[in-house]
């Protein structure tokens, strides 16, 4: 669909391989919410070890952006 945008937020997981195939399908974002955020953490007030896995997320996806 050539005249939208697509921001797939089902089936998007932080594996590099799968964010990889996203954007080059033509994803413009992603979101994600459980895989990333897990209960887990939050039960563990984890919250610096969020803070990284997120910097982690957000180098990936710049990586796989500025290579398409």
């Amino acid at each position: 669909m050539p005249w939208t945008r697509v921001m797939p937020t089902g089936g998007v997981s932080p594996e590099k391989e799968n964010l990889q195939q996203w954007f080059e399908a033509g994803a413009v974002a992603v979101g994600m919410g459980s895989r990333r955020i897990t209960k887990e953490l939050i039960r563990k007030k984890a919250y610096r070890q969020l803070a990284e896995k997120v910097k982690e997320l957000i180098n990936t996806v710049g990586e796989i952006r500025s290579s398409l």
